[in-house]
């Protein structure tokens, strides 16, 4: 005969078998599962990096690569979870990370144009926003010598591309 507990507290089981009599106490408590939340489900940019810490004092730590550490940094997709156990209860949480890729910003080659030229550069890329290193928001700009980048955004994600202009006489 099995009886369930659900709540701390003092058991006493009696048993009498052919006459003859045994009787036994229990005391049982309950631990509070240490907080372990990896977050909900996500998607990072690609070669951007997420850090977990599930950092809790006297605790063990199993990540699903075999690390045991309390923190956890990845720039991949991927399912990753942690096993940590503290006063001998294991608490677990998974969590799933999707990547977006980066968009293909591309200013071309170094170029060096004779002096009185301007060289307007752009990208073809249908992006949220621009930021070139002259200030302008738009897709293309002219640009003095120097070196100069494109900021785009897309879908969250930032690539940057650079191009460095010479001008000679």
């Amino acid at each position: 005969l099995f009886r369930s507990v659900t709540q701390a507290g003092t058991y006493n089981v009696d048993v009498n078998l052919g006459g003859c009599g045994i009787q036994d106490t229990i005391e049982v408590n309950y631990t509070q599962l240490a907080p372990l939340e990896l977050g909900p489900d996500m998607t990072i940019c690609e070669n951007d990096d997420v850090t977990f810490d599930v950092s809790v004092p006297g605790a063990s730590y199993l990540w699903q690569d075999g690390s045991i550490t309390p923190t956890f940094t990845t720039n991949a997709a991927g399912q990753y979870y942690v096993d940590l156990t503290s006063d001998n209860c294991i608490s677990t949480d998974t969590i799933n990370i999707q990547i977006t890729p980066l968009a293909d910003v591309d200013l071309g080659s170094d170029t060096t144009l004779c002096d009185g030229l301007s060289l307007t550069v752009g990208t073809s890329v249908a992006a949220d926003n621009y930021l070139w290193s002259n200030g302008a928001t738009i897709a293309q700009t002219s640009l003095p010598a120097g070196e100069h980048f494109l900021e785009l955004t897309l879908n969250g994600c930032t690539a940057t591309d650079t191009i460095n202009i010479n001008y000679k006489p």
